[in-house]
């Protein structure tokens, strides 16, 4: 996988290590250790934050803010009946608009001061701290023979991002106290490392040293001109049992296969499971990972099973309707069960590997179409969501409030973005992202230069007298974007645009 920092480009190069039980037993040690400090850096972050929430500073906070939006509504009301006064009046109300901001002003840096004061006696001050408590931690359970210092405070900074996502409403709702770690890495080339091929880890006789499985190949000596940055050990449980990889972080750009030098702007339009292609010399639309389906039938079967296994295990936590009871319950395995959900896991496994490689496929196919890509997606989180709203039908039945949280789930047509914008960037091309508020292609009428609500039920629209696919036109639309203002330009491309459809069309 690839990942971007900024205007600094980083990329990831996985290899597989060379195992016997001698290693498994010492790694699955080794992730023990550093779940144990990845954890109680976790709880000790919350631990924390809950005694500064108590401080009676908080409520000095809370004033002042309701003090804000106060200030804020009469500087709203003064301004909306600023135009029907005298204007002789007129200077007082801006005078007492500038005071209100200066006082705002004055308690926002109020306020930031607080945070500060907070954040410093409660010791919640960022990722430098945590990665301390980390590591001391490792050094109070006697770890560090065997994770080094540097996996340590790596595992502190980590937790102190899961908190910070959380904190600063950065996607994250809550935080998982108890998450299952499946990767430890170093901060530099140091206490993981590789020398001769061979991955070496821990100290004073608790070390240990596993082989690397190279490739060997043109790509693989490419990557390694690259400057190294550290190395991560990575665990994924496949085929019933865990296997251990390593990730070496690299800066710069991944070696890119251009076989082709097309040029022109591409207009992508990505739905929920397909994604709409437009170019000067093609149409298209191509299914986000089309036999992702195969795997839904095994894994609808295999989680009947596993419910059925888990209410056999455990009769008393459910009640008579079958819910399940509310309180603490202990819950118990049975051998059966846990192979059921091991396979379970494994086919997951096997179908978000291939969704990962068919994604990666498409998106190389189509970066080789141009040289300018102008992507428009849908708010795929909203679609996610249930819908607020309750309908009832006809027969008086409530409706369902799913959208489309598993489609897009199962087809990940964001992570699809993802892909073809970096593999966009790295070679060099020029990527715009637009959402519907920005442009949204199937309201629009090229012709008319209007928008218009449109039946999102029928597969055409008839433009200037033509029936055209509806997913190719906003296709189409969205390559051009930039030429919108000029009619001309968008008219002529749209000649050549009514020659790509009915081709495509013949021959779809």
């Amino acid at each position: 996988s690839d990942l971007v920092k900024g205007d600094i480009y980083m990329f990831v190069y996985t290899l597989k290590l060379n195992t016997n039980n001698y290693h498994h037993n010492r790694l699955a040690r080794r992730f023990k250790m550093a779940q144990d400090i990845y954890r109680k850096s976790i709880l000790e972050i919350l631990k924390r934050e809950a005694k500064q929430k108590k401080d009676p500073r908080n409520k000095k906070i809370k004033d002042s803010y309701e003090k804000i939006n106060s200030l804020k509504d009469q500087i709203l009301n003064l301004n909306n009946d600023l135009e029907t006064k005298p204007k002789s009046e007129q200077k007082t109300i801006k005078d007492n608009i500038k005071s209100f901001n200066k006082e705002i002003k004055e308690l926002d840096k109020q306020i930031k001061a607080l945070y500060k004061e907070l954040d410093t006696d409660y010791d919640l001050r960022g990722s430098f701290s945590f990665g301390k408590f980390a590591n001391n931690y490792r050094n109070a359970r006697n770890y560090s023979n065997y994770i080094p210092s540097d996996v340590a405070i790596k595992l502190g900074m980590r937790a102190w991002d899961a908190y910070e996502k959380v904190k600063f409403k950065k996607g994250a709702k809550q935080i998982n106290k108890y998450p299952e770690l499946m990767s430890f890495e170093a901060k530099s080339d140091s206490g993981i490392i590789i020398r001769d091929g061979i991955l070496k880890m821990g100290t004073k006789g608790k070390g240990i040293e596993i082989p690397v499985i190279y490739k060997n190949d043109d790509f693989e000596r490419e990557v390694f001109t690259n400057e190294f940055k550290f190395n991560r050990i990575l665990r994924r449980f496949e085929n019933n049992k865990w296997n251990y990889y390593v990730q070496m972080i690299f800066d710069g750009i991944p070696p890119q296969k251009i076989d082709n030098y097309l040029t022109g702007t591409v207009g992508i339009d990505v739905g929920i499971t397909k994604v709409t292609i437009s170019t000067p010399n093609e149409v298209k639309i191509l299914p986000l990972a089309p036999e992702l389906q195969n795997f839904d039938a095994e894994i609808r079967r295999l989680s009947r099973k596993l419910d059925r296994q888990r209410r056999a295990n455990n009769p008393d936590n459910y009640n008579e309707d079958g819910t399940i009871k509310r309180g603490k319950k202990t819950w118990h395995d049975s051998k059966g069960y846990i192979k059921t959900k091991n396979e379970l896991a494994n086919l997951k496994r096997k179908q978000a590997e291939y969704r990962k490689i068919s994604h990666k496929t498409l998106a190389n196919a189509i970066v080789a179409m141009g040289d300018k890509f102008i992507i428009k997606k849908s708010n795929f989180e909203e679609l996610m969501k249930r819908s607020p709203e309750t309908k009832v039908s006809k027969k008086g039945k409530f409706l369902s409030k799913k959208r489309a949280g598993k489609k897009i789930g199962n087809h990940a047509p964001a992570y699809f973005i993802q892909q073809l914008t970096y593999k966009a960037m790295f070679q060099g091309k020029e990527v715009i992202t637009l959402t519907n508020k920005e442009f949204n292609p199937y309201e629009y009428n090229h012709v008319t230069q209007e928008f218009q609500e449109t039946n999102k039920n029928t597969q055409t629209r008839l433009i200037n007298g033509v029936d055209v696919q509806r997913n190719l036109y906003a296709a189409f639309l969205t390559s051009q974007y930039e030429n919108l203002d000029n009619s001309k330009i968008v008219q002529s491309n749209f000649e050549t645009f009514l020659r790509n459809q009915e081709h495509y069309l013949e021959t779809a």
